[in-house]
């Protein structure tokens, strides 16, 4: 279907001539910069005699409190800023993308649709249409017609400059048409004293206005599903949001009305504060807001955080909608309540027991509100808020008690190493082997638990059983009063998440004994069935090789199966969350897929080698839910562009080796370490 439809909108604004392109915009440049400029005098005086705007309606300023004009002529000016902070917002931004993109014919026409936009939103140019003999009215009204029509084109050919579908290009002479007659016909039957059809009377012209912008929207709506790339779904994101962003303003506004006639009456100077001041303030604010948006969407400017921030709007905006409804009516029942029972309704009771209530839902009904979010509509399966690492940190540190004050028949001399979300690692010693050796205890609380005891019992035998050069020995395994513990000789170099911290990034002919060792052991593990889940560079031990010249070490793969063990209990099905490293996890690790096998930790081991090779991690984000997201949905980056002596080959196969979707990568960690050579 793509095919077909991409064959069938063809025509595209590319196929412009740039010097034609750059010359129109220029014409618009000026003809908007003079229209706007000519309707300012009007425009203040449109101010200070008719009143201010309010709901359709020309409304005089006049507070009870005060019988002079400072009043008017504040609010005059205030309204006359913010008009001029808007038509500057959107002429800035049009200048803004011609010069950063004046290459792209696309970005050309975008720049221009934003200038004449400019006095389309905030209807500057109102003083110089209403009559037909103005100097100004061909001009200006040209310019209305020219916004209304580039602004419909522009859903139609966002974001590549294709028509879809291809037949909407025939849409544009009829919207052409209509505008102009909608913006004349008044004017041309008042001159000629003729009265103007019902049709052309009310609201009626208004709602084909915005019967022209939905359809331009559905359009939208219809490349997204069908047409659009993963990185044009991006840059459609961030129109999504600032759409939502202004309709949840006007929302708000709303809201914030009917609260303060609550309050509030007519003729109330608070009144006329929220009206006057706050209103068209938040308004303002939620469509700047818009042009951000805008920005980020046509410049390319950080495309991949779109999905948090959608994330986040949903969850918030939802949140301040739902319990701003249960906060009003909240409070009119108390009202009826407190009528009913003492003749008065108590009004400001009724809010404080109203937000008391609220506030107490909030908490809850986010973390509900999010986990439906982050399931339903961004496909993540695991509670990152409240990881389980908490819980096991506690059981953790009573199991260390226990391993302090027990007496190990066996073991002794323990002497705390290494300690962690999962674990903590004792250097001991055994009257029976010559060497030391590392004890792991694992969270407490599982003594009664039948199902993990065998699981541990079983998983243990099986990485027991494994014999591999580059995976660490476990010598033994059991369990002390509720505790249960693994046994591995105990290793004198460091680990690999040190010596990155100390080297910084790696030559390749550096790094590639290490990934070969460590691809060694992962591909004889994944013969053998079983599923790391936990590749990173702390889980990597570097251990000194004697031998000829010095120097050498040698790659340790450990923890192999603890992830697993510790993952299929009840502490974590309890808790929502997981085992695991988000920096290193695979997307189907976030889905909660059934199907998790070994490419899981061929991603896993991508990123680990991406960050041996450059120094950083391919997805760096400090909040955890961002982080999920870009394992989901954001492309690798191009390790070249950190390291500019990688090979092309190098780089494709690590980019291939973090692909989201776990057959588009190599079948296995060897095929991967051939691409690396």
């Amino acid at each position: 279907m793509k095919n077909r439809i991409s064959q069938s909108s063809s025509a595209r604004l590319e196929n412009l001539p740039l010097a034609w392109a750059r010359f129109t915009w220029a014409l618009i440049a000026a003809l908007t910069l003079s229209v706007i400029l000519a309707a300012y005098p009007g425009r203040i005086e449109e101010y200070f005699v008719r009143g201010i705007p309010q709901g359709g309606v020309w409304m005089p300023v006049q507070l009870e409190s005060s019988q002079t004009q400072k009043p008017v002529a504040f609010f005059s000016w205030y309204f006359i800023i913010l008009d001029t902070l808007l038509v500057l917002g959107y002429y800035g931004l049009g200048l803004l993308i011609f010069f950063r993109k004046s290459a792209s014919r696309l970005a050309i026409f975008m720049s221009g649709t934003l200038m004449l936009a400019s006095i389309l939103f905030p209807f500057f140019v109102r003083p110089l249409v209403r009559e037909i003999t103005h100097p100004w009215y061909i001009p200006a009204t040209l310019t209305m017609v020219l916004s209304t029509v580039s602004v419909f084109v522009f859903l139609l050919i966002f974001p590549n400059g294709k028509f879809v579908p291809g037949w909407s290009r025939w849409l544009i002479p009829l919207v052409t048409l209509w505008e102009l007659v909608r913006n004349n016909i008044r004017q041309i039957l008042a001159y000629l004293s003729l009265p103007v059809p019902i049709f052309f009377q009310g609201y009626t012209p208004y709602l084909v206005f915005i019967g022209v912008l939905v359809s331009g929207f559905a359009a939208q709506v219809y490349r997204y599903r069908y047409v659009a790339t993963h990185m044009e779904r991006q840059q459609m994101k961030w129109m999504i949001l600032g759409t939502a962003g202004e309709l949840l303003g006007i929302l708000l506004v709303v809201g914030l009305n009917s609260f303060a006639f609550l309050f509030w009456q007519p003729g109330d100077p608070e009144l006329a504060l929220i009206l006057l001041v706050i209103d068209p303030l938040l308004y303002n604010l939620f469509f700047f807001f818009l042009l951000f948006a805008l920005a980020f969407s046509i410049l390319r400017y950080r495309l991949w955080d779109i999905d948090y921030l959608l994330n986040r709007s949903l969850i918030y905006g939802t949140l301040t909608l739902v319990l701003g409804a249960v906060f009003l009516a909240g409070i009119f029942l108390l009202q009826r309540v407190f009528l009913a029972f003492v003749d008065n309704e108590q009004t400001s009771l009724s809010a404080v027991i109203a937000t008391l209530i609220v506030a107490g839902l909030f908490q809850p009904s986010r973390n509900r509100l999010r986990l439906l979010v982050d399931r339903r509509l961004f496909d993540i399966h695991i509670d990152y808020e409240q990881p389980p690492r908490q819980l096991m940190r506690k059981n953790l540190d009573q199991a260390a008690e226990a391993i302090r004050q027990a007496t190990f028949e066996q073991y002794q001399n323990l002497e705390l190493i290494g300690r962690g979300g999962m674990s903590e690692v004792y250097k001991a010693t055994h009257p029976d082997r010559q060497h030391p050796v590392a004890l792991k205890i694992l969270p407490s609380g599982h003594a009664t638990d039948d199902t993990f005891l065998k699981r541990f019992q079983r998983e243990a035998r099986i990485i027991a059983s494994l014999q591999h050069p580059n995976i660490i020995e476990v010598l033994d395994f059991g369990e002390l009063n509720g505790t249960h513990y693994i046994v591995m000789p105990f290793v004198t170099g460091s680990d690999l998440k040190s010596y990155l911290n100390e080297q910084g990034p790696l030559p390749l002919a550096e790094a590639m004994p290490m990934v070969r060792e460590i691809a060694s052991a992962l591909a004889y593990a994944h013969q053998q069935g079983l599923v790391h889940r936990d590749i990173k560079p702390s889980n990597i031990l570097l251990e000194p090789v004697a031998g000829p010249g010095g120097g050498k070490i040698r790659a340790l793969l450990t923890d192999f199966g603890i992830a697993k063990m510790v993952s299929a209990t009840t502490l974590l099905t309890e808790t929502g969350g997981m085992v695991g490293t988000l920096e290193y996890i695979a997307p189907e690790q976030i889905r909660a897929s059934r199907d998790i096998d070994a490419r899981a930790d061929l991603y896993s081991f991508g990123v680990m080698v991406f960050q041996m090779l450059t120094g950083r991690l391919p997805f760096k984000y400090d909040n955890a839910a961002a982080l999920l997201m870009a394992h989901l949905s954001q492309p690798a980056p191009d390790p070249r562009s950190l390291v500019r002596d990688l090979s092309p080959e190098v780089a494709a196969a690590i980019q291939q080796a973090l692909e989201k979707q776990p057959e588009q990568r190599q079948a296995t960690v060897l095929e991967f370490v051939d691409a690396l050579s």
